[in-house]
């Protein structure tokens, strides 16, 4: 990984579970730790193109912390986990073996849209180009 930061969630823009999941993170994470990107945004699509990660589809959600890309099921908990304070915690649940944790994850993954719907835009990534494209117009 080159000059990626920290915190960073790619998650699928159009999914309700991971719109849902994002509300979840944003609501807790007061200290703006986290930089969320919807995987269809032209941010997200230059994340998977320069991190070469192509070959992953919207089923999975890619965590980018310290230099490193964490996917599946080890993503999510590593983003509970950056909340900080009692969501620290989180992180026993690496304890797991990633093989039952992930096996888990692909099956919520594969049904997510039967269970949650979709989502026909994405907020963070509206609110993201509205704030960027105000920032450029002022400049």
């Amino acid at each position: 990984m080159s000059n990626m930061g920290n915190n960073i969630l790619v998650f699928d823009g159009t999914c309700g579970l991971c719109d849902r999941i994002v509300k979840f993170l944003k609501k807790r994470d007061r200290a703006k730790r986290i930089t969320y990107i919807a995987s269809q945004s032209p941010e997200g699509q230059a994340i998977i193109e320069a991190e070469d990660l192509t070959s992953f589809d919207n089923d999975t959600v890619i965590f980018i912390d310290a230099g490193y890309c964490y996917f599946q099921s080890t993503a999510a908990i590593k983003a509970l986990s950056a909340l900080g304070g009692k969501w620290k915690h989180a992180m026993l649940l690496l304890k797991l073996p990633v093989c039952c944790r992930d096996n888990i994850y692909r099956l919520i993954a594969r049904k997510r849209y039967f269970l949650f719907g979709r989502v026909n835009t994405c907020e963070i990534s509206a609110v993201a180009r509205k704030n960027s494209s105000a920032s450029s117009s002022t400049n």
